[in-house]
């Protein structure tokens, strides 16, 4: 149950991720100069496209005080007592990433030569029969072996959450990787081994 919606005084744009290094772009990004590295969390926040539906789980040391959010996201807390951490979902409604998530999602049907990312569309390409072996188990790692040549369409963007934890402020990079293609798989293989056991 959500029992507060936040608001925040700073926001963070973000920023695409140009090729595979994520750290070290986040740390020489102009935000983290302005702040200052010994200022910056090692520890990264990594959200999941759970962000545009029911949320992502983030979590805070009890009584930080959050400052500043990634553009566009918006942090619940939820009413779930923990000893020490306060839990939140963090929400993404509409934006950039949404829109670049609707467009991979798109992409990523017509790789595979199908109208949309659906789980119905999904067992035309990858039959579940493909995936037993000769006992008729099901072995979810055979359809990695099948889509290997693939290029999954995917976006990295980077951003920060700040917040105050003993009148010091900290900037957390919070990371988001945009890969329908990565998630609608995992969602089938799940699908597959509950049918297994």
């Amino acid at each position: 149950m959500f029992i507060l919606l936040l608001t925040f005084l700073g926001t963070y744009e973000w920023f695409p991720v140009e090729g595979g290094d994520v750290s070290r772009q986040v740390l020489e990004s102009p935000v983290v100069k302005e702040y200052g590295t010994n200022r910056i969390e090692k520890k990264f926040i990594y959200l999941t496209s759970g962000i545009f539906g029911g949320g992502s789980k983030v979590l805070f040391s009890k009584g930080s005080e959050i400052r500043g959010l990634p553009k566009g996201l918006k942090l619940m807390k939820r009413a779930i007592r923990m000893k020490k951490f306060d839990r939140y979902s963090a929400l993404y409604k509409e934006g950039e990433l949404k829109v670049v998530w609707k467009e991979l999602e798109k992409e990523s049907a017509r790789k595979l030569g199908i109208p949309s990312l659906t789980l119905q569309e999904m067992r035309k390409i990858f039959p579940e029969d493909d995936f037993k072996n000769e006992k008729e188990e099901f072995k979810p790692g055979l359809i990695l072996e099948k889509i290997r040549g693939v290029k999954y369409p995917l976006r990295i963007y980077y951003s920060f959450m700040e917040i105050e934890e003993n009148r010091t402020r900290k900037l957390i990079p919070v990371v988001m990787k945009l890969c329908p293609l990565d998630e609608k798989i995992e969602e089938y293989i799940r699908g597959l081994n509950s049918k297994g056991d």
